[in-house]
């Protein structure tokens, strides 16, 4: 099916603009209602630029518009490797956690100071 160059957009697959294979469209600029310079990206994930006239018409074809995250790996996966991360940078969040695992004689009465505010003390409940 031939394209228009007015049918070419950024994300939409574009054959015809290198011989044998179909790339993607990044950026488009216009040279008045005849010419548009393609920027585009291959399967390789190299980047070129192409004008292209109203003579090449005949050859470009356009696919449907390519989505540039897709939503369809493992959950599972996902999941496990967020748990992992956490995991690892958790001493950047909580540097006190990596301290000695003895309780401090704060928490051994019950009673825990505030540390934003040095007068204030709260008991603690289980």
């Amino acid at each position: 099916m031939t394209a228009r160059l007015e049918d070419l957009r950024p994300g939409t697959s574009v054959g015809g603009v290198v011989p044998g294979r179909e790339v993607t469209a990044v950026a488009l600029g216009w040279h008045g209602t005849t010419a548009v310079t393609l920027t585009y990206r291959d399967p390789d994930c190299h980047v070129g630029e192409r004008l292209l006239y109203r003579s090449d018409e005949p050859n470009l074809s356009v696919g449907e518009r390519q989505a540039r995250w897709s939503f369809d790996a493992d959950g599972e996966t996902f999941t496990l490797a967020s748990e992992a991360r956490r995991i690892r940078l958790a001493h950047l969040v909580r540097p006190h956690a990596r301290r000695s695992p003895l309780p401090s004689p704060a928490l051994a009465s019950g009673r825990r100071q505030c540390r934003s505010r040095p007068g204030l003390t709260f008991q603690m409940t289980s």
